[in-house]
């Protein structure tokens, strides 16, 4: 992109446009699974379906209906004044505890080792043991002590139903744009 916009007019500027539009979803697909709520098949076709769906020609499979898994931080601002935190101290300390911070190689006998720390949310315990600022004689604050950590649903934003019976789970193949099967 920088070699390209060196050699535009002064007033073009050049972007990516998108691999494909939704003027070209070729196939909507549904999940089901017995014993399992919309909010687990949501997660499923998110971090699994949609990541394992690489086909020649399809530009995604974007997800639609269910609930938008999310991890929920109520804070308590009578709490927050009494340990002298913010709103922002929470926000940050919660985005560093959910960060995947980058390594070394150690060599060691011949043998080398990759360090790196990755520290991703995995359950509620998680968000609420994170600490959010060392107090004054080496205390940590935690999460639980001022805030009332859930997991939820998101704001909904589209659901899918299945020939009126109720709601599923599902994914929209977008095909790439060029891409048309041609007889």
């Amino acid at each position: 992109m920088n070699t390209v916009q060196q050699q535009l007019p002064i007033r073009c500027s050049s972007i990516l446009g998108p691999d494909g539009t939704g003027c070209w979803s070729c196939i909507l697909a549904h999940i089901e699974r017995e014993n399992h709520d919309l909010g687990t098949l949501r997660s499923i076709q998110d971090w699994y379906i949609r990541y394992k769906s690489s086909v020649d020609g399809v530009a995604e499979v974007a997800s639609i209906g269910g609930f938008v898994k999310q991890y929920q931080v109520d804070v308590n601002p009578t709490d927050l004044r009494g340990y002298n935190l913010t709103v922002s101290d929470v926000v940050n300390a919660v985005q560093r505890s959910n960060n995947e911070v980058g390594g070394k190689i150690l060599e060691v006998n011949d043998a080398e080792y990759f360090v790196r720390g990755q520290g991703y949310i995995k359950t509620i315990e998680d968000v609420e043991n994170t600490v959010i600022r060392g107090g004054p004689k080496r205390n940590s604050n935690h999460d639980k002590r001022c805030c009332q950590s859930s997991v939820g649903g998101d704001i909904r934003r589209g659901s899918l139903e299945l020939n009126g019976e109720g709601q599923v789970v599902g994914g929209i193949v977008v095909m790439r744009t060029g891409k048309m099967h041609k007889k």
